[in-house]
């Protein structure tokens, strides 16, 4: 699951700080949660909300890799992998980097200068024909390891260093028209070419 992150460094204070996080619900709101009435099982009631994941306080370079950046995917053929990865510069400088991306035994490299407040997306290539990449499926949830650095100026200092666990599979929904009716007699979905019956979604 994806979260929020928020840049709080120009709020900071050099000797004390107080971080607060509140979750408020407007009046006749419209768009919170729903659920069943506990109290007689009938209808839909409005629920409390608040925090469901943990919160965490990140101390990092001027320049990293933006959270949940990573990003890789095949061609259909398997034979190509793509990795995109998101750099942002929070600095008022510009900064001169270098992404070092590994997969398996691949390296890929790729310099480039990155505007202050700026943020830029990296694509690399890598050839992974040998490695005869498996399918993500329940039976065998193959996944790989994308190992990203990030270093910074002459003298390549590491910024930032994320390992991203990334798995390949192909999915197909049921089509659907304009009207959004379904378009065929297949109602299935399918996973790597074979359908898959979806428990318990909501």
């Amino acid at each position: 699951m994806v979260g929020t992150t928020l840049d709080i460094t120009p709020y900071l204070f050099s000797d004390r700080n107080r971080i607060s996080i509140i979750c408020e619900q407007p009046s006749k709101a419209e768009d919170t949660p729903w659920a069943i009435d506990p109290e007689n099982g009938q209808g839909l009631t409005n629920i409390p909300f608040g925090l469901f994941r943990d919160v965490s306080l990140e101390v990092s370079s001027a320049v990293r890799i933006v959270p949940y950046g990573v990003h890789a995917w095949p061609n259909a053929t398997l034979d190509t992998l793509y990795v995109e990865t998101e750099v942002r510069n929070y600095a008022t400088h510009p900064a001169e980097c270098r992404l070092n991306t590994a997969f398996e035994t691949l390296l890929n490299h790729k310099t480039f200068m990155l505007g202050a407040q700026l943020t830029e997306k990296i694509v690399q290539k890598f050839a992974v024909s040998k490695f005869k990449l498996e399918k993500w499926s329940p039976e065998s949830p193959k996944t790989y390891n994308v190992s990203s650095m990030l270093m910074l100026g002459y003298q390549q200092v590491l910024a930032d260093k994320v390992d991203t666990p990334v798995g390949f599979c192909t999915i197909k929904w049921p089509k659907r028209n304009s009207k959004g009716e379904l378009a065929d007699d297949d109602h299935r979905f399918y996973l790597n070419g074979t359908p898959i019956l979806l428990n318990g979604t909501n």
